[in-house]
């Protein structure tokens, strides 16, 4: 009979650890956008580039 228990421990760990993944690779997509920003518009001349159009 299979380990129910093992199995579900580590289909837990991966999607856990994917979830995590996920979440700091939007933490460092958001960071190089706003360095992005900072670089073209410095004195924060045009805010536009800060709108979610």
């Amino acid at each position: 009979m299979p380990d129910y228990k093992k199995l579900y421990h580590f289909l837990f760990n991966e999607i856990s650890d994917t979830i995590e993944f996920l979440q700091q690779a939007q933490k460092d997509a958001e960071e190089m956008y706003l360095d992005m920003c900072e670089e073209e518009f410095p004195n924060d001349e045009d805010l536009e580039c800060f709108d979610e159009d």
